[in-house]
């Protein structure tokens, strides 16, 4: 066959769209336009029901699915939110707590290690308790020697 007939709805009138594609797919004369098997034939003609109309596929996201789906993403969300709060919460603040700084003279003599303290606790202590300032320093320059 060097051409292909004509549509089979012009043939016979009142023929499905369908039906007709389905003829006119077996008649082409170029094998590759053609069903590669037989199997491929039938599942294309199951497609059809008795009258040549093709069935309606039936639908995968079903209401029922699509319930599932927000029942899902409710409970992934409500469990996001649960353990994230617990992971933002405010460490709770420990009670206050007595600090005791003792006088530390320096023994060694070294006039270098004179009032290396004090600037040590005015650090430590930022804004909080009492400044580094009320420390007794050592008048004059002496050394604390006991």
């Amino acid at each position: 066959m060097s051409a292909a007939p004509p549509p089979l709805g012009t043939v016979v009138p009142g023929v499905p769209d369908a039906l007709a594609a389905l003829v006119s797919r077996c008649l082409e004369p170029d094998p590759a336009n053609r069903h590669a098997s037989s199997a491929d034939l039938l599942a294309e003609l199951e497609r059809l029901d008795d009258n040549g109309v093709p069935i309606p596929e039936k639908r995968h996201l079903t209401p029922r699915l699509m319930a599932v789906a927000a029942v899902l993403v409710l409970a992934l969300l409500t469990a996001t939110f649960l353990v994230t709060r617990r992971a933002v919460q405010p460490a709770q603040a420990h009670e206050p707590m007595s600090v005791l700084i003792a006088d530390i003279g320096n023994a060694t003599g070294d006039a270098e290690f004179n009032h290396t303290l004090e600037p040590m606790i005015r650090l430590a202590q930022g804004d909080s308790g009492p400044r580094a300032d009320s420390v007794d320093r050592p008048r004059h320059g002496s050394v604390n020697a006991r």
